[in-house]
């Protein structure tokens, strides 16, 4: 059997197929959830990922771009599975089995958790975790009890919507609630840069990291960036500059990973991880030795 690439669009999906003789892998991309960000662009080792145009009007967001992926680039690494802000893509093989990707070993995965202390919830919080959420992924279930009033019976996060971006971290009054996000660092608009009336980062920006307050000054929350880059790709007049200064991830680095992490950071980020590699296969090699 020959190899066989297939590529199918719907309103909902996109779905690039490779059949091989012994081998069948599908990427799969969810056109509702995808923020249009244009972050998994950046990275494709094979420029196998393109971002239609973002339409725009007197400074405000028409319509997103939307993502394509060319059938006869894509090499199916999960590249861009692993490292999508909002986790748009999928890679699964026969049968519709999610492919596991630290099996391929190509990279390590980033660490994306949320804990909440669902026993300590209280409705005297007024719900602002669910309030807060700028995706909904967060779902309170509450019941009248008649000794208590109103009582929390649980908390449901849809891990397939959150983007970590702890705004229902610094919600809850209560503190019960930990989010640890794959990528941090920081982000600086030049204001006097902005053309007068121009709201295209305020509206693309899926978790309101960007915002005006009611005197018209532009703000930015750092603390709940996502680092996906699509305010910085929309911007007309280049004002928007991030840095990712910390990233957290689990599993073995590889040479694929310093690539990826090349196209993702700073330089001199990449030296720091490169530095701390470099660490562990020195301890490695003392360990081997003395014992």
């Amino acid at each position: 059997m020959r190899r066989v690439i297939r590529k199918e669009t719907t309103d909902n999906e996109l779905r690039v197929e490779r059949r091989t003789l012994n081998k069948e892998e599908t990427l799969i991309l969810n056109r509702t959830s995808c923020l249009g960000c244009g972050f998994c662009v950046d990275l494709c080792p094979k420029e196998a990922l393109t971002l239609s145009a973002t339409s725009l009007a007197e400074g405000r967001l028409i319509e997103k771009g939307e993502i394509d992926v060319d059938k006869e680039r894509c090499v199916f690494c999960g590249i861009c599975v692993a490292l999508c802000p909002a986790r748009a893509l999928r890679l699964i093989g026969e049968g519709g089995e999610a492919i596991s990707l630290p099996e391929k070993g190509l990279f390590p995965i980033p660490i994306r958790e949320i804990e909440i202390d669902e026993a300590q919830c209280d409705v005297r919080c007024r719900l602002k975790c669910q309030e807060d959420c700028p995706v909904e992924a967060i779902k309170v279930s509450v019941k009248s009890t008649s000794d208590k009033g109103e009582q929390v019976t649980g908390v449901e996060v849809d891990k397939n919507m959150c983007l970590y971006c702890k705004r229902c971290e610094a919600a809850c009054p209560l503190s019960l609630i930990q989010v640890q996000k794959p990528l941090s660092g920081t982000i600086n608009i030049e204001t006097e840069l902005c053309p007068e009336g121009c709201k295209i980062c305020v509206d693309i920006c899926p978790i309101h990291a960007i915002e005006f307050d009611d005197e018209g000054k532009l703000l930015t929350f750092p603390e709940f960036c996502i680092f996906c880059t699509a305010c910085k790709r929309v911007c007309p007049e280049g004002a928007i500059e991030l840095e990712i200064n910390t990233l957290n991830y689990s599993g073995e680095d590889s040479g694929v990973w310093f690539t990826v992490l090349e196209r993702l950071t700073s330089k001199r980020i990449l030296a720091r991880e490169l530095a701390k590699e470099s660490g562990k296969k020195r301890s490695t090699l003392v360990k081997e030795r003395l014992s």
